[in-house]
């Protein structure tokens, strides 16, 4: 399909590109007899190594050998050919080069390149490096070879210093030395040559004319690029591959928070440890789970509705219910009851993971059964996301539109469970030494955080639900998406701190051996025991800690091996000495329910994450003063304060436009690439950044050149070049996680690279191409009075609360989600710091 398109290509330019053949051919002489290589030579070998004739052509069969040169010189001419490649054939033709064959340089000929350019192992390369450009001088401005075996024309007019190369008929080079400077100081005459590049590769109809009086556009002169061509420069490599991951990566982990060490003061007892922990319990709280509006949501009293009850299996009987986690957002719920209660009886809150059967998931429900049918209460909780509150407006990836008002979106998950605890506990007869909970995959995860910041919870089994952030960054199945990854929970507690917090408490580690989701046994489980054990030891209670590592079927699963295991360890704790207690899993498949038996009705106006997040927005931004504003924001961005700490420059030029390629250092942490296009005599910069990328602002680019303006094009982080290639997104989190944010960081880099060229580029504007690039821009001059001169911003954000209502999600646009920004300041509020400098808004 694309060979089709740049064949059709052809057929649009207008007549004045096209070279017209002169009818005879006046003055034109054979270079080719059609039988033999009389007239040619090899370069320093026998040509016969790698050349010969067949069937009418000159065959370079691509062997070991040489080059194949004229035995004559010649000066100015005009140079006919035809040429056919194999698919990826790569060859040239040598012009004025001398007998040595050098191309490269003052004093040396040139190469005319010769190459499959729609080939996929060339899209990285240069743009001088593509079919009829002079080769690392001038590229061609068109594409337009033939497929693989078809036979090309190529015409080569040279005349002193000004070269025309014309392409199956269109002229896609027009270069001499005020285009070109370098060509000012290549040889005017010189040997022909056809390159072996170890290719096969097909030449015939060779000819030799005088050189024709073609003219040189003079729109060239003017350091005009086309956007065509700068997508192509812009797209050479600045960074060493993979730059970024190994960049966030460290960066990451030298920000998650650790344990103290085996001789720091809080390990040097039992009591030390237990204020330490009751501390940090109290900090996670506070500051992590319950900030803006969750403060107030966790003194709610929400409501409690008992629906209908119905007929389980022998021995336990299932109550509906429905509470409100928060004000206007209801859970359902299915309370396992024991017909047969007497005394104090243990309760279990089941919570599941990922899976869009939700609190009908037949695994969990046997899980319940057998809980009721040895006695315990068992809650089964339907999880935010799925079974019946699996709707887009509970997409885990809405969780940050609620942190991007200020409010801990990890609350609701953590007050389901709380609510959930608390309606267990209510029960005339639960027993509050004798409280479980247990959860797969997202169930795990839940399992850990609400057994570790809730110290009612007395027995903790999570399953495969989780491992240290330090583990998570070196083995990227275990990121885990928004409530796995907090803002700033890294920097509070580590998981293995929660993990730690279980003790002296029971704890079963669940883990599997060929875990085909995430957290498998091998790596997720060793930190996790090394970070607790000490602890259990402390305590002097190493007996209550558990592992278990399931085999058959090591899969992701909570199936009987697993369950078992928590069945096991419920009776050795909760029913020592009971013979009549058993391990072993009663049989209940017959019991299990279809979803519809177990739908509980809920409140058609129930909120969800999305509606949540948009009545939390009609009250924001909070009004401030100017001063305190641009405190809050950059506050907010956790803002960094980056400088250029080096600066390694690869420069290359394309007509009279200075290219250089910058590879920046900033600080220790991060290097950024950009690209500087400098045409003679420009006296202002616009710096220029892109949603899709510094290629997608090769129109942007285009223009400023033309207008004769300097242009840095930069992706900062997490954009093109800058892009991370694995888990992009979770790893955005986990920076938030660590106590950053993804755009702090990026408005700091571009006021980095501004600060670094306040000197070599002067008055600098910033243009911004796409929403998120705009909102990039605008908080790097809201919280830097200068060196920005002003912004122009392409397609920005009428307003956050938009990003919100129109079902904006953090795996898309995570930097937008920056936690309490809308809280701090929207869109407008953001323009206004960055008065009196101007900021144009334009449509997309």
């Amino acid at each position: 399909m694309q060979r089709l398109l740049i064949l059709c290509a052809i057929c649009l330019f207008p007549a004045s590109a096209l070279a017209a053949d002169p009818p005879e051919e006046t003055g034109y002489k054979p270079l080719f007899d059609g039988t033999s290589l009389a007239g040619w030579e090899g370069g320093g070998q026998p040509a016969e190594l790698c050349w010969k004739v067949a069937d009418g052509t000159i065959l370079c069969t691509g062997e070991k050998g040489p080059w194949l040169r004229s035995k004559e010189q010649h000066g100015d001419y005009n140079l006919r050919l035809e040429y056919k490649l194999k698919a990826g054939g790569n060859s040239g033709v040598y012009i004025r080069v001398p007998e040595s064959g050098n191309h490269h340089g003052n004093g040396a000929g040139i190469e005319v390149q010769v190459l499959d350019d729609a080939d996929g192992r060339y899209r990285t390369i240069k743009p001088y490096q593509y079919t009829g450009s002079l080769y690392a001088i001038a590229p061609a401005t068109k594409h337009v070879g033939l497929a693989p075996g078809e036979w090309n024309k190529l015409e080569i007019n040279c005349k002193v210093t000004k070269y025309h190369v014309i392409h199956n008929g269109v002229t896609i080079v027009a270069a001499d030395e005020t285009t070109f400077p370098e060509l000012k100081g290549r040889l005017t005459k010189g040997f022909l040559g056809l390159q072996n590049h170890s290719e096969e590769v097909w030449f015939r109809n060779l000819r030799i004319g005088p050189p024709l009086d073609l003219p040189i556009d003079p729109s060239s002169k003017q350091a005009a690029i086309k956007a065509e061509q700068l997508r192509e420069l812009l797209a050479q490599p600045v960074l060493e591959p993979g730059t970024p991951q190994r960049e966030v990566e460290a960066f990451c982990e030298a920000r998650v928070v650790r344990l103290p060490a085996a001789d720091a003061a809080e390990r040097k007892s039992a009591e030390a440890w237990k204020t330490y922990i009751d501390n940090l319990r109290r900090k996670t709280l506070d500051e992590v789970v319950f900030r803006g509006e969750a403060a107030k949501w966790r003194e709610y009293q929400g409501k409690v509705e008992w629906l209908e009850a119905i007929e389980g299996g022998e021995g336990y009987k299932i109550k509906k219910l429905r509470f409100e986690a928060v004000p206007g957002l209801w859970v359902p719920g299915l309370l396992y009851e024991p017909l047969k209660l007497d005394g104090k009886a243990p309760i279990f809150l089941n919570v599941n993971g990922h899976d869009g059967k939700g609190k009908a998931a037949d695994y969990k429900q046997i899980r319940c059964i057998n809980q009721a049918k040895r006695g315990i209460i068992a809650l089964n909780l339907e999880w935010i996301g799925m079974g019946q509150l699996r709707t887009p407006g509970f997409a885990h990836t809405k969780l940050n539109q609620i942190d991007l008002c200020g409010t801990s979106g990890v609350a609701v998950h953590f007050l389901a469970m709380q609510r959930g605890l608390d309606i267990l506990l209510a029960h005339p007869s639960a027993d509050s030494t004798r409280v479980g909970v247990a959860g797969l995959s997202g169930g795990g995860w839940q399992t850990i955080v609400f057994s570790a910041l809730e110290p009612r919870v007395t027995l903790s089994n999570p399953v495969a639900g989780y491992s240290s952030f330090v583990t998570r960054i070196h083995h990227y199945s275990d990121l885990g998406d928004s409530e796995q990854t907090p803002v700033d929970l890294a920097a509070a507690a580590d998981y293995a701190h929660l993990t730690a917090m279980l003790a002296p408490r029971v704890a079963l580690l669940t883990f599997n051996e060929k875990d085909n989701c995430c957290f498998a046994a091998p790596h997720a489980l060793p930190p996790l025991l090394e970070a607790a054990r000490p602890v259990y030891q402390l305590f002097g209670q190493a007996e209550k800690l558990h592992e278990h590592i399931n085999y058959d079927p090591g899969t992701h699963n909570f199936l009987r091996d697993n369950r078992e295991a928590l069945y096991k360890v419920i009776g050795q704790h909760w029913y020592a000495g009971d013979s009549a207690f058993s391990p072993n899993e009663i049989e209940c498949e017959k019991e299990v329910k279809t979803a519809e038996e177990l739908a509980v009705d809920l409140p058609a106006d129930n909120l969800d994450l999305q509606k949540l997040a948009q009545k939390l927005t009609q009250p924001l931004p909070k009004a401030r003063p100017e001063v305190e504003r641009r405190a809050k924001v950059v506050q907010t961005l956790r803002l960094p304060q980056y400088v250029v700490s080096d600066a390694e420059a690869k420069r290359q030029s394309y007509g009279a436009v200075e290219i250089w390629e910058w590879q920046l250092k900033l600080g220790d942490v991060w290097t950024v690439p950009a690209v500087e296009f400098t045409p003679p005599a420009a006296k202002s910069t616009v710096l220029v950044l892109a949603d899709g990328g510094r290629t997608a602002a090769a129109e942007a680019i285009e223009k400023h050149l033309a207008a004769g303006s300097r242009v840095v094009a930069v992706d900062p982080f997490y954009f093109g070049e800058s892009k991370i290639k694995n888990k992009d997104w979770l790893f955005a989190l986990l920076i938030s996680s660590v106590g950053e944010r993804p755009l702090g960081i990026q408005a700091a880099q571009v006021n980095a690279l501004a600060w670094f060229g306040k000197d070599r580029w002067r008055d600098l504007r910033v243009e911004a191409v796409g929403p998120r690039s705009s909102l990039i821009a605008l908080a790097a001059a809201a919280c830097n009075e200068r060196p920005i001169a002003g912004l122009t911003l392409h397609g920005c954000h009428k307003s956050l609360k938009d990003v919100i209502s129109q079902g904006g999600q953090v795996n898309t646009t995570p930097e937008v989600f920056c936690f309490g920004l809308l809280e701090a300041a929207d869109i407008s509020d953001l323009a206004a710091l960055a008065a009196p400098r101007k900021v144009e808004f334009l449509e997309k």
